[in-house]
């Protein structure tokens, strides 16, 4: 047989074999996907909804960022708002695994989420919410706080955690003046909210957290907590703050909080130091604006103060309560230390219960500078038993007196500039280890400088102009007052 004769015999084979290997081919299982997770995510059994986003950024875990707030009543989401809630707990579940890191919030519109972003616990763990993107909460969270970062009982010394990147992140503040009066004996719906009038005797807002019939005996008047009432159930709608710290190290930088039910930003124990709250600008809240606590009276934190605070360059607009306050409790417990507040501007403080624009209660080692209270319905500046205070003081159009030095260990304040106090430019009460003012200026005030139970030696102040002097009065040479003035008395 000749090669021509050889190849056409073996044709029909060569087509069977070639067929059948097509066959083989097309049965076999197509080589499976790579998993599109990293190490972390798949240590944290995360899933990933979309991979074109690295990890930790909340789009890469499902986040859509679709909330209308015109669509907006009463705190009410708009049913076709997605929850984000889920997304950020992934992110946070896989930070955990890697030991920290940042977790992304760069979706641009508005991030809805159904309660507490508790990210607690993890150690170098910050948040980058980008300029152009809103995070927000609607109604209360069972965590008392849209972001919770810092200490958590396992880790009680959590380090480097912080917010940052000129985002917005806000809760939804329930408007005192727009709400109805609670009536008893009313029926309410779930997610109705009324304006009673606290424990402490203030006005406060609640929201029904379950509909039914109000008691004909009892009000709502929980702080930080429900009430029941009848067959309603109440929550204290007055309580949620928008970033909670705790730790060493921990930092809130350049955010805006547009609206506030609770505090805007609030640092509590367990322990704290080298805190820092720096440029961010506050819109309105029902409570303070910035909170800093040594303690809070709870199991565990009896001994608990901060070390290291700096509060600067901040501007709040309104706040029910204080503008900024560092706060420590008596009852034998360490004053906290190295209390730094510089560059602030306090708009308008204490429109809830005529709270100071700048409130500090003890502190061992001050530093006061370069703020500015133009408006609080108490005191300008409230010091109290605070020792080795230092700075300047700048207050207008306030309620009391301008500045209220309090049992007071030591001062040395370069300028003070007070005008249109309703009770006067500065009053010292019960002060020991005397001071110095440089120049100390009251204008459109009903007095100048009071002092009453003074236990130490009489500050030196170094040039004044005011209307009027009483108490004991200043040790050292005094220039001549202004010819409205009243003689001082010594």
């Amino acid at each position: 047989m000749d090669s021509r004769a050889a190849l056409t015999a073996a044709g029909p084979l060569a087509a069977v074999l070639c067929c059948l290997a097509a066959c083989i081919a097309w049965a076999s299982p197509a080589p499976p996907e790579p998993d599109p997770r990293t190490p972390a995510e798949v240590a944290a059994a995360v899933a990933v909804t979309d991979a074109r986003y690295p990890e930790l950024d909340i789009r890469r875990y499902g986040a859509i960022c679709d909330y209308d707030e015109s669509a907006e009543t009463d705190g009410q989401p708009p049913r076709s708002a997605t929850d984000n809630l889920p997304a950020f707990q992934a992110a946070i579940a896989v930070a955990a695994k890697r030991g920290g890191g940042t977790v992304r919030v760069d979706t641009g519109g508005d991030c809805y989420v159904s309660n507490t972003i508790n990210a607690r616990g993890i150690d170098g763990l910050w948040f980058h919410v980008a300029t152009g993107t809103t995070v927000r909460a609607t109604r209360y969270t069972s965590g008392g706080t849209l972001f919770a970062l810092g200490n958590s009982a396992a880790n009680p010394s959590v380090r480097d955690v912080g917010i940052s990147g000129g985002g917005a992140v806000r809760t939804f503040r329930p408007e005192h003046d727009k709400l109805p009066a609670y009536r008893p004996g009313v029926e309410y719906a779930r997610g109705s909210y009324v304006l009673s009038t606290d424990s402490n005797g203030e006005k406060r807002a609640y929201y029904a957290k379950r509909g039914g019939i109000a008691s004909a005996a009892t009000a709502p008047d929980a702080i930080n907590g429900a009430d029941a009432d009848g067959t309603v159930v109440w929550q204290d709608a007055d309580n949620d703050n928008v970033i909670s710290l705790s730790g060493i190290g921990a930092s809130a930088i350049g955010m805006k909080i547009p609206a506030a039910s609770g505090k805007s930003i609030t640092v509590q124990t367990p322990r704290w130091s080298n805190v820092l709250i720096k440029d961010n600008i506050m819109g309105v809240t029902n409570d303070k604006a910035i909170e800093v606590k040594g303690q809070q009276g709870l199991p565990g934190q009896q001994d608990a103060s901060g070390y290291g605070v700096r509060i600067v360059g901040n501007v709040i607009e309104t706040a029910g309560r204080e503008g900024i306050e560092i706060e420590q409790s008596a009852h034998g417990r360490a004053p906290n230390r190295d209390c730094r507040v510089v560059g602030n501007i306090v708009r308008s403080a204490g429109i809830v219960n005529g709270a100071s624009g700048i409130r500090i209660n003890r502190c061992d080692g001050v530093e006061i500078r370069g703020n500015r209270v133009l408006r609080a319905a108490g005191n300008g500046y409230h010091l109290r038993l605070a020792r080795n205070v230092v700075g300047d003081l700048h207050a207008e159009n306030v309620g009391q007196a301008g500045v209220h030095l309090q049992q007071v260990a030591g001062f040395d304040f370069d300028d003070i500039y007070v005008s249109q106090a309703a009770r006067g430019g500065v009053l010292e009460s019960n002060c020991s280890l005397g001071g110095r003012i440089g120049k100390l200026v009251v204008e459109s005030s009903p007095g100048g400088y009071r002092a009453a139970g003074r236990k130490g030696p009489p500050p030196r102040v170094e040039t004044y102009e005011f209307e009027s002097l009483t108490g004991p009065g200043f040790a050292g040479t005094r220039p001549a007052l202004s010819p409205a003035a009243a003689r001082p008395e010594d």
